[in-house]
């Protein structure tokens, strides 16, 4: 029996010694094809999900350390400059103007990073309410999720429908894909935001006369930050992190979210969600 009993306790010190701060680590593969060995390739299975989702949860927290640390930076530097003597009305003004500027995307960041820890852990909460479609959406043209500058850049089509869905996360995902589509299009270029339901979803379509998405964002999941890069012919990582947040919000809602570049030039990013009014319970 203790015979017996010996590779199973081989396992269990192997599985003792592995730990967050070296996750690389394998439990010691058995021969043959028994319950044992299988056991064993099971776990060592499950310890390759843990590794790839702390490897991903560091890389999160990497990226956003360096997203964070740019607005910061600047922030400072203006007010440094704003202190350092004497300066014109005109130059404090336009300090001030760059401190909001900063401390808006900075606002932007630390409410997508919530709302992503939130969604990772399962605890995305959705209070479904029905509501006008063409009332949901004119408060983002009306309301702070459209940045300054997407003012007069937007265009708004919006099928007059009643919907089931929670108006504050459907109004941060609408914000988050404007407010990207704004960003990345060249100035005097339109974005354009359509919305309709049809079939039981509800759709919302933005499309840029930016640069298009990198290959890398085209078809798959958006992770954080993913293909992000810096100049200013490319998409910032705020960019990869705002449509993460958007496919969590869409997933919410039982929906998806797809990106992809247009034939002319520009982007489009479709989202689709339940429209939430046929056998749907809120949570």
């Amino acid at each position: 029996m203790t015979a017996a009993l010996r590779p199973v306790e081989r396992m269990r010190r192997q599985a003792a010694a592995i730990s967050a701060w070296d996750p690389g680590r394998r439990l010691s593969a058995s021969p043959g094809q028994d319950e044992l060995a299988l056991l064993g390739g099971t776990l060592n299975q499950m310890l390759d999900r843990i590794e790839d989702s702390v490897h991903r949860e560091r890389q999160l927290v990497d990226r956003a350390s360096h997203e964070l640390r740019t607005p910061l930076a600047v922030q400072r530097m203006d007010l440094d400059l704003a202190l350092s003597g004497p300066q014109t009305v005109a130059e404090l003004q336009a300090a001030l103007r760059s401190v909001a500027q900063e401390n808006e995307h900075l606002t932007r960041l630390t409410g997508d990073l919530l709302v992503l820890a939130r969604a990772r852990g399962g605890t995305l909460p959705v209070q479904l309410l029905e509501t006008s479609l063409a009332e949901l959406l004119d408060t983002v043209r009306c309301g702070t999720e459209l940045a300054p500058r997407a003012r007069g850049r937007v265009s708004f089509a919006v099928a007059d429908h009643r919907v089931r869905v929670d108006p504050v996360w459907f109004r941060q995902a609408v914000g988050n894909l404007v407010d990207n589509a704004v960003r990345h299009t060249p100035p005097g270029g339109q974005v354009s935001v359509r919305a309709d339901r049809r079939d039981g979803t509800v759709r919302i379509t933005v499309e840029d006369a930016g640069p298009g998405f990198p290959e890398a964002l085209l078809g798959g999941t958006f992770e954080p930050f993913a293909g992000s890069h810096d100049g200013a012919q490319g998409w910032r990582g705020s960019a990869g992190l705002g449509l993460a947040v958007v496919q969590a919000m869409a997933e919410a809602h039982g929906g998806r979210v797809q990106a992809e570049n247009l034939p002319g030039g520009g982007a489009r990013v479709t989202m689709v969600t339940s429209d939430g009014l046929r056998g749907t319970t809120s949570t």
